[in-house]
């Protein structure tokens, strides 16, 4: 799939060398790209160099590297991200849940029959928000602590403003909803790095007490791959059976899981 775009993007711009192509400029390049649609589809290719096999073989396998890991996610990673199918039929959502998750649909579908009451599409971009991040994130710490790593999950549900992340000089970011929204992706970003009151607008005290502990946590992470210090709410390292995740908010600290009685089930569909 990935050989296809590139030729269907280099047919786009009309070359037939690699100098040509170098030559093309970065907008001609833009443009093509919208053209061919090379970007609505992963750029993640196994192509036996940059990555050699799947990443979940290579995780299954345990050939990934024995390092500690700080991984996690927030509570609406799916928000302007995933789009919502608003023509799925309620025949095409069960066939898609069957398809996905098998013995274990049923379940499913009853953590979700509150937002299946509003749609189909709105309950399978729901699905999908918690497959792709809250439970693949969990995955992947349940993977890496079978390497003995120490592995550190966290769930950020604080309520971020709706901010330009890479355009400082725009800060006012419209959204029909309102200025806090969602916890939605890239949300967590000005927390980690310390930017908040530097984009976007409308930051309040509980946004700059979080980034200043956010900061600390990361940092320690990175100096000795342990986000904990005397004075920081205690972050409990992760294992197959605590299932320890930090709760990034106003009130930090360590919980079982979250979000068990879905994801749960998505584990159990798709097993280790």
């Amino acid at each position: 799939a990935g050989l296809e775009r590139g030729a269907t993007l280099v047919a786009e711009l009309g070359v037939e060398s690699l100098a040509a192509l170098r030559a093309k400029s970065p907008d001609e390049i833009l443009a093509a790209t919208e053209a061919t649609g090379w970007a609505n589809q992963s750029r993640i290719v196994i192509d036996g160099w940059v990555l050699p096999e799947a990443q979940i073989e290579t995780f299954k396998a345990g050939r990934q590297a024995p390092v500690p890991l700080m991984v996690g996610n927030l509570a609406d990673e799916g928000e302007n991200l995933i789009p919502i199918n608003t023509s799925l039929t309620r025949e095409a959502f069960e066939g898609y849940v069957s398809s996905a998750f098998g013995d274990m649909a049923p379940t499913i579908k009853q953590a979700y029959a509150a937002e299946l009451e509003q749609s189909p599409g709105i309950a399978q971009h729901a699905i999908a928000t918690d497959q792709f991040m809250t439970f693949a994130m969990r995955r992947w710490a349940e993977y890496q602590t079978s390497l003995q790593s120490s592995v550190y999950l966290y769930f950020m549900d604080h309520i971020p403003p709706a901010f330009h992340l890479y355009m400082p000089e725009e800060p006012h970011l419209e959204h029909p909803e309102g200025p806090r929204h969602a916890a939605y992706h890239s949300g967590d970003l000005a927390f980690v790095f310390g930017t908040v009151d530097k984009v976007g607008v409308d930051w309040n005290d509980e946004d700059r007490a979080l980034s200043a502990l956010m900061v600390k946590y990361w940092t320690n992470f990175a100096k000795s791959g342990d986000p904990n210090e005397d004075d920081t709410p205690m972050w409990n390292a992760f294992t197959r059976e605590s299932l320890s995740t930090q709760i990034l908010n106003a009130q930090p600290g360590t919980v079982s899981g979250v979000r068990r009685d879905r994801v749960d089930p998505m584990a159990q569909a798709l097993p280790l």
